[in-house]
């Protein structure tokens, strides 16, 4: 049984608790979003440095034959 406006005070509470664990999953989402995102840049930046050291020793050959 509940007394006077305890149980309107629970009902808050369990909205609280809800709300915040909501808002924490959507905050962790967009954080497992935005990690996979810089690491798809991280490793695009690692490719086209590579791709860019081959292209520069292979004018050196070249230019220098």
């Amino acid at each position: 049984m509940f007394i006077g406006n305890e149980k309107s005070r629970c009902v808050r509470v369990a909205t609280y608790i809800h709300s915040f664990t909501v808002r924490t999953e959507v905050v962790s989402m967009v954080e497992s979003a935005l990690l996979a995102i810089i690491y798809l840049l991280f490793y695009g930046l690692i490719g086209v440095t590579i791709i860019n050291i081959a292209l520069i020793i292979t004018l050196v050959i070249f230019l220098s034959k």
